[in-house]
């Protein structure tokens, strides 16, 4: 299982309006989505590495070789490091698109009623 949690959301919920400002946000949340995406992939890339890794470093340590174990932990150590850190951006980036998600909707829904 991931170290990170897989975001998902509903683009059906945004509505289509035509006025520049946003249809220019719509395209800045798409290139966001894409960055988004490439990102998960490249976290879940680096997890499938530190289990190779960490299988490696274990069939290491069963053949007698504790070189190689030790350099094998050491690597996935660094890449866990990694993995926390895109796992980390990730979250902001999510969070950032969830708001530019929500401006949007109420920008769609008009201005809020004057008291």
């Amino acid at each position: 299982m991931s170290i990170f949690r897989r975001l998902t959301f509903s683009r059906a919920s945004v509505p289509v309006k035509n006025d520049a400002p946003a249809d220019q946000l719509r395209v800045e949340m798409a290139a966001l989505e894409k960055e988004l995406g490439e990102s998960q992939l490249a976290l879940a890339n680096l997890e499938t590495k530190m289990r190779e890794l960490q299988t490696r470093a274990i069939e290491a340590i069963r053949a007698g070789d504790d070189r190689a174990a030790r350099a094998g932990f050491l690597e996935q150590q660094s890449l866990a490091e990694n993995a926390t850190a895109l796992a980390a951006d990730l979250r902001v980036l999510r969070a950032i698109l969830d708001e530019c998600y929500d401006f949007v909707n109420a920008m769609a829904k008009g201005p809020p009623p004057r008291p």
